[in-house]
């Protein structure tokens, strides 16, 4: 018979053959299972979702309208256990809505080397990806991926955004089944904008009159955009110089937004002509160091010359209306009233009436109004013969009238003779 102690050795050696036995079917089980988990990942072994997006742009930070702004993506799947990616497809959506593809149904194994767009080979679109600021893209804000936006506040009343992002997906290896997009991820890029701007007005008073003419000129600079703004300086082409008056509220010689500071100048213009004055208004934005919009305005001013006191012209004396010399009435001709009465006899004796001289009418004194006063027809008066050899002496004009008449006597007494001579020898 065998020993008590034999027998339990065998016993404990049955047990631990079929521990052994139990532990190696285990075994196997476990290690199959575990093949096949890893034969479905892609490297094997794997088991996230590496694929990272990094969104970058030029200039960053605080930025103004009008501002031209440079987009670059890259994208990267190199973590740890990170799976790879097939089918990747990326895209930029910029603050204006437009969309630029950067990957197309790209492979992206584990560990491959980063895609940076635009430059690398994969990328569907060259570069640059560009964007220039506009105040119509600006939001309030804009949170997840992608974003939700908030319409923007008016300027001056809070922060003005603009807003891209890119997006990126494609089917993960972690798994049995490949699910499209299951690789994904999104990253958005904000700017905030900044609107510095003022407003420059200028005046003249008076804007005209006669030289020299003192002309004060008046400008008024109002910050209206949203930016604090240091340094201001004015000038101006004509007047000089140009004098801070008032307005800086707070007395920290800065021009804050809603302030508006008043500067004069003053000039005399000595000489005629029409003078526009050119201000110019210059300062720094605070919100990002860089210059202000510079600002103009511009007043006009006409000089005259002087015009002289008109010296009032002499009143000129009528002169006399000349008076017409008096017209003279011409003597009156004397006119014979009868004619001599011959009587025969032997010895003819012609009696006769001589027509007396005619007496002058004295000349008129001439009146003082130049009315010409009518002369009546003169009366011939009866005249006598004087005697022979006698006559008047009064004028000359009168003698020849004289000497006329007497020999118009002589020949008609003549005559008469004659007659009568020849009547006498005939009856005889």
């Amino acid at each position: 018979m065998l020993s008590r102690f034999t027998q339990a050795k065998r016993r404990w050696g049955v047990v631990g053959l079929a521990l052994v036995l139990v532990a190696a079917v285990f075994g196997t089980m476990a290690l199959t299972r575990s093949e096949q988990v890893n034969a479905d990942h892609l490297p094997l072994g794997c088991n996230t979702n590496g694929l990272r997006v990094t969104l970058t742009l030029s200039p960053s930070g605080i930025v103004r309208d009008g501002d031209t702004l440079a987009y670059s993506a890259t994208l990267t799947n190199d973590i740890p256990n990170a799976c790879n990616i097939t089918g990747l497809n990326a895209s930029l959506t910029k603050p204006d809505g437009s969309v630029t593809t950067l990957l197309s149904n790209v492979t992206f194994n584990a560990g491959d080397t980063p895609i940076t767009c635009p430059g690398d080979v994969k990328c569907a679109t060259p570069g640059p990806y560009e964007y220039t600021v506009a105040h119509g893209d600006e939001v309030g804000s804009g949170s997840g991926c992608p974003p939700v936006t908030t319409a923007p506040p008016p300027v001056g009343s809070g922060p003005r955004l603009v807003v891209a992002f890119t997006q990126a997906s494609g089917t993960l290896h972690i798994s049995s089944v490949d699910v499209p997009g299951s690789a994904t991820d999104c990253k958005v890029i904000q700017n905030v904008v900044t609107h510095p701007h003022t407003t420059l007005t200028e005046t003249a008073s008076p804007n005209s009159g006669t030289a020299p003419l003192a002309v004060t000129y008046t400008y008024n600079e109002t910050n209206d955009g949203d930016s604090p703004i240091s340094g201001v300086s004015l000038s101006a082409d004509l007047c000089s110089p140009v004098t801070f008056v008032s307005g800086d509220t707070n007395n920290d010689n800065i021009l804050d937004p809603g302030e508006t500071w008043v500067f004069t100048c003053s000039k005399t213009y000595a000489e005629t002509g029409t003078f526009a004055d050119h201000a110019t208004g210059t300062g720094t934005a605070e919100s990002d160091g860089k210059p202000a919009p510079e600002e103009t305005a511009q007043a006009t001013v006409v000089v005259e010359g002087s015009t002289p006191t008109p010296t009032p012209s002499p009143t000129s004396t009528a002169s006399p209306t000349p008076t017409p010399s008096p017209t003279v009435t011409p003597s009156p001709t004397a006119t014979p009233t009868a004619t001599p009465t011959v009587t025969a006899s032997p010895t003819p004796v012609v009696t006769a009436t001589a027509t007396p001289t005619a007496t002058p009418t004295p000349p008129p004194s001439p009146s003082p109004t130049p009315t010409k006063t009518p002369t009546p027809a003169p009366t011939a008066l009866p005249v006598t013969l004087p005697p022979t050899g006698m006559g008047t002496s009064s004028t000359s004009g009168s003698m020849l009238w004289w000497w006329f008449l007497v020999a118009g006597g002589m020949a008609a007494a003549a005559g008469v003779a004659l007659l009568t001579l020849r009547r006498s020898q005939r009856r005889g």
